[in-house]
């Protein structure tokens, strides 16, 4: 999804979470990894991808990538909730031809030309 938006749109900033991302090793080395990234900031629940791009309305786009059959976890629902409340858009897609076309009516929706 990010090489396609920087290749579609150099000029706009799509980033990607790793919250999701597993975290390998065993025992002490891998808690202690997962205490170093709580500390760096690691957040349960924040979308997989962001938008950077907004305006007078939207300060951006959070974007959450679901399997199809698979749902928000109450810490994502409450994740997305929490940044509409703040100025943000937020959705889910459950493919990547949907992630695409909800990030171009994105653009749109805040006048930027697709």
């Amino acid at each position: 999804m990010v090489k396609w938006f920087r290749y579609q749109y150099p000029q706009y900033r799509l980033i990607s979470i790793p919250n999701g991302s597993w975290v390998a090793g065993t025992g002490n080395r891998r808690f202690a990894l997962i205490n170093k990234y709580k500390a760096e900031g690691m957040t349960p629940g924040v979308s997989d991808l962001f938008l950077c791009v907004g305006n007078e309305n939207f300060h951006g786009l959070w974007l959450e990538m679901k399997s199809k059959g698979k749902r928000l976890s109450d810490k994502q629902f409450e994740w997305s909730e929490d940044m509409r409340k703040a100025g943000y858009i937020t959705d889910t897609a459950y493919s990547f031809e949907q992630a695409k076309q909800i990030i171009e009516n994105y653009l749109k929706e805040i006048g930027l030309e697709v």
